[in-house]
């Protein structure tokens, strides 16, 4: 099993992490192995709100979906994946810090089949990954004007 946490602070109120984040649109701008995110459900976005996506996580192009499966609003979110066989869960945990947002982001997933003897490897690509993720992701939000 692949179960890692990271986490960051981002100089923008809650709200904005939160809705930012929300919006698995957003994922290519600030997740590099996100090539695709398009919205196939309609209305806002939500519990329920699903993604058809395509990513480049090391080798080669996947596709599947994302669909939002639990909202606290300015809590806590809870995405499903399902990439043929990896079913990553990514969660993000939202809390006030000093008028900015403290980010945690959660993901777990198990490795297929004879890929579990690459788990410590895989563990820490992950959790550098999801670290760079959260790096960029408040670079950007934070490059924004504040008001």
């Amino acid at each position: 099993m692949i179960d890692v946490s990271v986490g960051t602070r981002i100089d923008r109120p809650v709200e904005r992490v939160f809705a930012y984040t929300a919006d698995i649109a957003n994922d290519p701008t600030w997740q590099s192995d996100m090539l695709e995110a398009r919205r196939m459900t309609e209305g806002p976005v939500g519990l329920g709100t699903t993604y058809r996506i395509r990513v480049k996580p090391s080798m080669g192009v996947s596709e599947g979906s994302v669909e939002m499966v639990e909202l606290q609003p300015g809590r806590r979110q809870v995405f499903r994946g399902d990439m043929g066989p990896m079913k990553p869960t990514i969660t993000h945990l939202f809390e006030s810090a000093d008028g900015g947002t403290s980010l945690t982001r959660h993901v777990r997933f198990e490795l297929p089949g004879p890929m579990r003897l690459m788990q410590p490897v895989v563990r820490a690509m992950v959790r550098k990954r999801n670290a760079g993720f959260l790096a960029k992701l408040k670079e950007i939000l934070e490059a924004q004007p504040s008001g």
